[in-house]
């Protein structure tokens, strides 16, 4: 691996930052020069003049503001020293390259510039392929290439790292794409088709999964925006490549008589874990976030900054080699958020956010056609390296130079002020813009890491147990949990439903059993912000989605496998679809019939709690009657609920005759009527929900009392108004009536609330615009847009600052460890009858994960089972440390047969024990006992043997024969281990 072949003095001094530093020599004296012929004042106010327009640079500056602050607290002087200095090279070259742009007054230096980069990508590719061919026939290494065992090598051209040039080729390969459609002669068409199909190539053989996931991705909303615009001559070319190259893979795998799973598994051989360990180098980032959120760790502080993290143990535990080593970010998003804090991170985000907008803009305003498709090959350029730079870091040379690239062709392209108020002002004007902005958000906070934690016990544990058994039972209409043969008549069965489909598509695990939450969570965030435009405007729906996603319970439950999110989300999309069917003239029954369905599903997915809207509606619309005197909906009503009837009837009549009263009295009165009477363990005073309300809403409360005291006599949408209150007020009144209360019931109430809450905000934005003078203050429109733009900035702060309430803690990570070890040490196919008893440990969660049948025991218990236990009868018991201890110290005092406890696994303060059977300890001393008679006879033949050695031999002999006929009375029968002559 001779990465430093290309590196001067050493490793990481390259050619190009050699190149760098001589340019910033020859600007200096340039500099010099400048400032003795004008003067120092007229040369600053001339520089001013030039960037004061810029936004890009100004956003670089404050950057390198934030990161020379963050650099104080920063304890590697010299790895701060070294990046501040790359990073202000990369703002001085781009600062250059406006300069000469702007001087030559036309397109020609980016052409060139443009051209000299796609040229050096197939130069590098043409060197990659020598690296090839040398490694394979004379087994000679140059550059970066990373030999592999009996395999294919993974290349990395001139490039330090072989995942660098990954990130570079998928930079170069959009744009080759691109000018086969835009060069202006054949011949160079097919050139760029020739480098389009090597540096293609070349990326598979990086076995680069983070580039091939960045270009994946882009290529596709790539290609998206083409379609859009019209111009589907790049798709069918794309369709055509992929189809051809599946065709000669497909071929390929035929003729070697290998399946796709094969192949790939022996291609992807080399560090098939490298994804988790780059992850935990994120999740690192973010622990250091936590701990320093307003400007970070300092500049080149990650390294010193990971080691204090609790991810950190674990990930030495599986890069060992790098305990002693430099640990890097590994992410461009990560070294941002880690060494400048939130105020980097945002100002980095907002920058690479503005150059995707333009090249949108440009790609969606631009007549000429050119144009509009090489703004889709930076854009897919760009996108691509920044989705790869979650998992890797390239904050190098060539990075950058595509960031100029793309500001030089956006300044060329755009014909308007290239301002953030024209651009953002231009997205938000979209009725998609708020979507764009909402989605991403609702993808990070309720996604991230929702397969990363043990299921938490009841609840969570028990539905996805339920699921589990309807994917290894194969019957899907009668429920079960704790035993198969007991049936489970707790909650209607749709969310187990979608979890076992998702277990039989992505194996038994937690995120297939939260996935399904999640998606119905982030819905949920979405039909929020359509709702409340539909109800009001693009800025209340828009406030509320996010109001809703910085609601503490409603975020930590979508990311659970519980069934309130999911019934929150049917209820919304019931009130919201009859709403909708009631503005409508034509075909209002498709509006009523689709509330039915999701009614329906409502039920199916929590019972009674299901049926929520219908109340709801039906006191709606006689609201509406009497203060706005209108008629009846009952045509809505009657189709609705009849719609509903034929999606949850079904099942329930289903169960009622195959279960007959057995499941009226649990499903019915025992789990609703009982709980809503008596309390089922949680009898909480008939205020208690406000008390959840202050938890979980917390700083939302000022706009929500605001709401409910001032929209009534202030704002004119009465009918809105109306049907959000009525659902605010009917849904709290419904949880806090019976005596049973959990937090998480009043999931269903968070979207209404939201939307009072942005509604009151909304009519506070209205007010203060119109009493303050008008030329003190931007537009409505832009008041908005500043507003919305301050809480989608703030919302990841806010988030980070409510996570202990949100992103829960493992705290059966060390349980579900070593229960996982006991199903591989004793296979349930050959120890069908062996159950694993517990101590102290939640049932849900061992039922769950355990092969066998978890069963509880306690100290006593333990100690009876293994008095009266037969003499080849074992145990298998998973406890505390603690216990395990006291019962071994017992063991003599309160068992009367031999029998010992030996540990098997230990994960954090539990043990997985085994109990040694009096016939377990009989052939552990009948092989002891031979192997120590063996090296007394190999001595006699040496040697000859002393007076003690021949009684002890005696006595050895003696005692094999003992155990011997104690295992043929127990019905063993062992052979001899060695022959006593």
């Amino acid at each position: 691996m001779h990465k430093e072949l290309f590196s001067l003095v050493q490793w990481d001094f390259l050619p190009s930052r050699f190149a760098s530093i001589g340019i910033g020599l020859a600007l200096l004296i340039r500099g010099i020069i400048i400032v003795r012929k004008k003067g120092f004042n007229n040369t600053f106010n001339q520089l001013v003049h030039f960037t004061r327009n810029d936004r890009p640079f100004i956003l670089l500056i404050i950057l390198l503001v934030i990161r020379l602050i963050s650099s104080v607290i920063g304890e590697n002087i010299s790895t701060n020293y070294n990046l501040l200095l790359f990073y202000s090279s990369a703002i001085i070259l781009y600062l250059v390259a406006s300069y000469i742009q702007k001087k030559e007054g036309s397109s020609d230096f980016f052409k060139k510039v443009l051209w000299i980069y796609m040229g050096l990508g197939v130069i590098a590719t043409i060197f990659a392929f020598v690296q090839m061919y040398l490694k394979i026939e004379y087994d000679l290494k140059i550059g970066a290439i990373w030999p592999v065992e009996n395999n294919l090598p993974r290349l990395g051209s001139t490039f330090w790292d072989v995942n660098h040039f990954g990130g570079f080729l998928i930079t170069v390969i959009p744009l080759y794409f691109i000018y086969t459609f835009i060069a202006s002669k054949w011949k160079y068409r097919f050139l760029n088709i020739i480098a389009l199909g090597m540096t293609s190539s070349m990326l598979f053989f990086t076995q680069s999964r983070s580039s091939w996931l960045g270009i994946s991705i882009a290529m596709v909303v790539g290609l998206l925006l083409l379609v859009k615009r019209g111009l589907y001559k790049p798709l069918l070319l794309f369709i055509g490549g992929c189809l051809i190259l599946g065709g000669i893979f497909i071929t390929y795998l035929d003729f070697k008589d290998l399946t796709v799973s094969q192949k790939i598994k022996d291609f992807m051989h080399y560090r098939l874990d490298s994804t988790d360990t780059h992850l935990m180098l994120v999740q690192g980032a973010v622990q250091i976030f936590y701990d320093k959120p307003i400007i970070g760790s300092g500049s080149g502080n990650f390294n010193s900054a990971f080691r204090k993290t609790d991810i950190s143990e674990k990930y030495f535990e599986r890069e060992p080699n790098l305990k002693n080593q430099e640990v890097p970010p590994h992410s461009i998003w990560g070294e941002v958020l880690a060494e400048s804090g939130y105020l980097g991170f945002m100002t980095y985000l907002i920058l690479m956010v503005f150059l995707c907008l333009s090249l949108v803009y440009i790609i969606f305003k631009t007549t000429d056609r050119k144009e509009k498709l090489l703004g889709v090959g930076f854009f897919i350029s760009l996108v691509a390296i920044l989705i790869t730079g979650i998992f890797y870091s390239f904050n190098l040379e060539f990075f950058w130079i595509l960031f100029i690239l793309a500001t030089l062709f956006i300044k060329n392209a755009i014909k308007v002020d290239w301002s953030f108020r024209n651009i953002f002002g231009w997205f938000a004007a979209s009725d998609k813009a708020p979507l764009i902005a909402i989605l991403p958000l609702a993808l990070v906070f309720i996604l991230v890491n929702i397969g990363g934690v043990t299921l938490l016990e009841w609840d969570e544990a028990i539905y996805a147990k339920v699921a589990k058994n309807i994917v290894q039972s194969g019957d899907w209409l009668n429920l079960r949990w704790d035993r198969t043969n007991d049936y489970w008549f707790e909650k209607p069965p749709l969310y187990m439903w979608l979890s076992a489909a998702t277990f039989t598509l992505t194996g038994i695990n937690e995120f297939s059993a939260r996935i399904w939450s999640a998606i119905l969570g982030i819905s949920t965030v979405v039909l929020v912000y359509f709702f409340g435009k539909k109800l009001y405007n693009k800025f209340t729906g828009l406030i509320a989605a996010i109001i809703l996603l910085n609601t503490a319970h409603f975020l930590y439950y979508a990311r659970n496998s519980l069934l309130d999110v999911p019934v929150t989300f049917f209820i919304l999309a019931t009130v919201a679809a009859f709403y909708w069917g009631t503005t409508v003239k034509n075909r209002s029954y498709l509006f009523y019939i689709l509330a039915g369905v999701t009614l329906g599903l409502g039920v199916m997915t929590k019972a009674i709690v299901g049926l929520i809207p219908l109340p709801i509606i039906i006191l709606y619309l006689i609201s509406t009657k009497v203060f706005l005197k209108e008629k009846l909906n009952l045509k809505g009503i009657l189709i609705t609920f009849f719609i509903s009837l034929l999606v949850f009837m079904p099942w329930h009549v289903y169960s009622y005759i195959a279960h007959g009263n057995d499941f009226i009295e649990t499903y019915l009165f025992k789990h609703i009527f009982d709980r809503g009477t008596e309390g089922l363990g949680h009898v909480r005073p008939l205020w208690w929900y406000f008390e959840v309300l202050m938890v979980s809403y917390r700083i939302w409360l000022a706009p929500l009392i605001g709401g409910l005291i001032i929209l009534p006599f202030v704002d004119r949408s009465r009918k809105s108004n109306l049907l959000v209150f009525t659902a605010s007020i009917f849904i709290f009144i419904f949880f806090s009536i019976p005596k049973d209360k959990l937090s998480w019931y009043l999931v269903p109430i968070y979207p209404f609330i939201a939307l009072l809450s942005a509604r009151f905000i909304d009519q506070l934005v209205i007010y203060f615009r119109s009493i303050v003078k008008e030329s003190y203050l931007p537009s409505l429109f832009n008041m908005k847009l500043i507003v919305a733009g301050l809480f989608i900035f703030l919302t990841p702060f806010y988030i980070s600052r409510i996570r202990d309430k949100v992103y829960f803690e493992d705290v059966n990570r060390d349980i579900v460890e070593l229960i996982k070890i006991h199903n591989q040490i004793y296979p349930i196919n050959e120890y069908p009858e062996l159950d694993l008893y517990y101590a102290r440990i939640p049932h849900t969660v061992a039922l769950f994960y355990s092969d066998h049948m978890p069963i509880a025991v306690s100290t006593e218990k333990i100690l009876n089972m293994l008095d009266d236990a037969k003499p080849d009868r074992f145990y298998t018991f998973l406890m505390s440390q603690t216990r395990f201890y006291q019962v071994r110290g017992e063991l003599k005092n309160e068992v009367s047969i031999p029998v010992d406890l030996r540990v098997r696994g230990s994960s954090g303060n539990s043990v997985l024990v085994r109990s040694m059977s009096e016939v377990d300890l009989l052939k552990e001393g009948l092989i002891e006992t031979a192997n120590s008679i063996g090296a007394l006879y190999a001595q006699e033949k040496l040697m000859g043997l002393t007076e003690f050695e021949v009684q002890k031999l005696n006595s050895l002999e003696i005692d094999y024969q003992n155990i011997v006929n104690k295992l043929n009375e127990y019905g063993y029968h062992p052979e001899a281990l060695i022959k006593i002559q």
